[in-house]
């Protein structure tokens, strides 16, 4: 059903169900973790602070590869300038253009500002995505509501629905 004809026993039902058909594919999840991104190893298992996680691989090639590949996204999807503002199909110039630059120029800063969190949160989701083929970055206000800060969350605290178009509908985090 679609989230806002439903009654909140009925959302939090919905998440329970998506949570508990999503439980097979944990175990998949888990072992990919242990061969390629060791440190997000805690779909099935809970991992204790001295623990030596990689303890079962038999080599790092492929923990080393995944961790390569995830640092170049950063390079390949967000290079120094990558964020721009427009309006598809339009050719602003003066004042108009220099305000959307001036606004592309305030929209970086705010999220490259320390406590925005942006550059942790998206090198982990671009780990995650080179893993497990997805990642979930969440985009918040702060608590004064005058920035944004950026979470990443594990994959195994959060499932999603999408509508007929496969765009997100509903997100349930447990």
């Amino acid at each position: 059903g679609h989230l806002h004809r439903m009654s909140a026993s009925e959302i939090i039902s919905h998440g329970d169900k998506l949570f508990s058909q999503r439980s097979p594919i944990l175990f998949h999840w888990q072992e990919i973790a242990e061969h390629f991104h060791y440190d997000r190893a805690t779909f099935s298992v809970t991992s204790n602070i001295g623990t030596d996680y990689a303890a079962n691989s038999m080599s790092s090639v492929a923990a080393l590869a995944r961790r390569e590949m995830g640092n170049m996204y950063r390079t390949m999807l967000r290079p120094k300038n990558f964020f721009a503002l427009g309006v598809e199909g339009k050719d602003f110039q003066g004042a108009e253009r220099a305000w959307l630059e001036w606004a592309a120029g305030e929209m970086r800063f705010d999220m490259y500002r320390r406590g925005a969190n942006f550059n942790r949160s998206t090198s982990v989701t671009d780990h995650d995505h080179v893993a497990f083929g997805q990642g979930v970055l969440e985009v918040c206000p702060t608590p004064d509501r005058e920035a944004l800060y950026y979470m990443n969350h594990h994959l195994k605290d959060v499932v999603w629905s999408d509508d007929y178009a496969n765009n997100v509908e509903t997100i349930h985090r447990d």
